[in-house]
């Protein structure tokens, strides 16, 4: 999970990218309308970001199994 986060912070730009060219060519997101390129853009490195803080520490975070011993 760690590897998907770092995965995500090198591609932020080209997920950014295709995220605004996605939502503008959805008819079916009426509010995209109003959205400016600057709008859509300024929120999504944070949310990334975020992402990739949890996919890190998912793995971290979790205690370890203890072994049985037979």
């Amino acid at each position: 999970m760690k590897y998907i986060g770092k995965i995500l912070l090198s591609e932020t730009d080209t997920i950014i990218h295709q995220w605004i060219e996605a939502v503008s060519q959805d008819c079916q997101i009426q509010s995209a309308v109003k959205l400016t390129y600057n709008s859509v853009r300024d929120c999504l490195p944070k949310i990334i970001e975020a992402i990739a803080t949890l996919l890190g520490e998912s793995l971290t975070d979790q205690p370890k199994k203890k072994e049985k011993t037979v």
